[in-house]
């Protein structure tokens, strides 16, 4: 394990359930070991950068947006969030590392081979790139959005054109935060890649919100047009709603 060097990646459907200050209740010692990474005792496998998946949830939380969901993983509140920003940015000192798994490469943006465990062209150049068995997690700066980084269309298609960088202009302006630039510059985006070779995994959402203006819990106020019965005369009666002998024979 390397501390400073490898990625530890938290599942984001329970960390509004995370004590970060106690490994354990009968254990008073915080989930991150505070020290500088050469006088670590040990007792903490969690080192200077930590993952956690970016989903347009969290941006309906700071919002406040009334929004409905068809399916919902992640639940964290406003202020458990909060919590675990000034926690992870005042006391751990960690770099947060987000997932935006709607970020994908531009198609004109060549992609390279991987020799000795690095990629080699200029895109990724300057770029933190962390590997595991199955992804390649890439750096994606703020200015790639648009050139060599764009929003899939899948998003784009479900009304979510928001990135992970749209929630650090909410942070920063957040008033129960007030994080400063120093502090948004631990705050850090990666895009999600399946490694050379092998076919990507379908991923399923964290949450799917309700689409449309025919929710009735998003828009109780709208009024749901209802289809009038049908007025077309069956053939030798005198209105569509007589019923004949015959029509109730289903088995003739």
């Amino acid at each position: 394990m390397d501390f400073d060097n490898d990625l530890i990646h938290f599942d984001p459907r329970w960390l509004g359930s995370v004590d970060w200050w106690h490994i354990s209740p009968s254990v008073f010692l915080s989930l991150f070991d505070e020290r500088p990474s050469h006088e670590r005792s040990g007792f903490s496998f969690i080192g200077s950068n930590i993952a956690i998946d970016y989903d347009p949830s969290i941006m309906d939380i700071l919002k406040n947006r009334r929004v409905h969901y068809n399916q919902r993983g992640l639940r964290m509140t406003r202020g458990a969030f909060q919590d675990m920003i000034i926690y992870l940015l005042d006391v751990a000192k960690v770099t947060i590392w987000y997932i935006d798994y709607s970020l994908i490469q531009a198609q004109h943006t060549p992609r390279s081979s991987e020799e000795g465990g690095g990629r080699q062209d200029n895109v990724y150049a300057t770029k933190e790139v962390f590997r595991s068995n199955d992804f390649v997690y890439t750096e994606v700066k703020r200015e790639d959005i648009g050139t060599s980084w764009v929003v899939s269309n899948e998003e784009t298609n479900s009304s979510g054109t928001e990135t992970a960088f749209d929630m650090f202009d909410i942070l920063s302006l957040d008033g129960a935060l007030s994080l400063d630039d120093d502090e948004l510059g631990h705050f850090r985006v990666l895009a999600c890649e399946p490694v050379d070779g092998r076919m990507p995994r379908p991923r399923t959402p964290w949450t799917r919100r309700c689409i449309g203006k025919t929710c009735e819990t998003c828009y109780p106020d709208r009024i749901v047009p209802r289809v009038p019965p049908s007025t077309i005369k069956r053939e030798g009666s005198e209105s569509s709603s007589e019923i004949s002998s015959s029509d109730l024979n289903l088995f003739d």
